[in-house]
C-alpha cells in the first residue's frame, strides 16, 4: 500500500505479482495437503524431463524445530521468502534436518536453490547426498543469502537433503531447500 501512496508504480506492480504468486503457492499447498503426493520420484511415471520434488512423496522428513513442511512454512506468514525473494516450491528444514526420497535410478540431477527463511538471522550448511555418499555440501549459509546448485544423481537409488546447524548453534536455524528439480532425459 506504501507504494501506492507514494505513487511508485513499478514497486507496486512487483508486490501485487507477488500477492499473486504467494496466493497460488497457497492453493498449491493446500491441495498437497489434502491429497498429498502420491508417487515417489522412483514410482513417478510421467515422461517428463523435469518434475519438482515438493510434488513427489517422500520416505521419511525429520527437521530441528516444529514439524515437517512442503511449499511454505510454519508461521503467521506461510510464504517460502528468502534473500528478498517468493518461492512457490520448497521445504522447510530447520536444522539439523533430514528429508529422504526413495529416486529408484531413475533421475540424472537435483538443482535448486538454498537459503534462510527471511527475519530469520541462523546460519546452515546444506548438504546432498546418494545413497549415502556425499554428493554436495554448501558454504555456510546466513540469512538474505540465496545458494544456487546442481547435482549429478547417476545410479542414485536413495537421496538425502540434509541441514545442518553451524558453530552458532540451531537458533533461527530455519532452512529452505527451494524450486528443487529432479532431472532426466526423457524417453522416446
Amino acid at each position: 500500500m506504501t507504494a501506492l501512496v507514494k505513487g511508485d508504480h513499478d514497486r507496486a506492480v512487483m508486490l501485487a505479482a507477488d500477492i499473486k504468486l504467494a496466493r497460488a503457492s497457497a492453493i498449491a499447498q493446500l491441495l498437497t495437503q489434502l491429497s498429498g503426493p502420491m508417487q515417489t520420484p522412483a514410482e513417478f511415471s510421467g515422461d517428463t524431463a523435469a518434475v519438482s520434488l515438493t510434488g513427489l512423496k517422500f520416505a521419511s522428513a525429520k527437521v530441528g524445530w516444529a514439524r515437517p513442511v512442503f511449499n511454505r512454512i510454519p508461521d503467521d506468514t506461510m510464504l517460502l521468502e528468502s534473500g528478498g525473494k517468493i518461492f512457490e516450491t520448497g521445504i522447510y528444514a530447520h536444522a539439523p534436518a533430514r528429508h529422504t526420497y526413495q529416486i529408484g535410478k531413475k533421475w540424472e540431477s537435483l538443482a535448486g536453490k538454498v537459503g534462510l527463511a527471511s527475519g530469520h538471522r541462523g546460519s546452515v550448511q546444506f548438504e546432498v547426498k546418494g545413497d549415502g555418499r556425499a554428493l554436495w555440501k554448501s558454504r555456510i549459509v546466513k540469512s538474505d543469502e540465496i545458494v544456487e546448485f546442481e547435482v549429478k544423481l547417476d545410479g542414485v537409488q536413495q537421496l538425502e537433503l540434509l541441514t545442518h546447524p553451524t558453530d552458532d548453534g540451531a537458533g533461527a536455524d530455519w532452512g529452505l531447500w527451494l524450486q528443487l528439480l529432479l532431472k532426466r532425459t526423457p524417453s522416446g
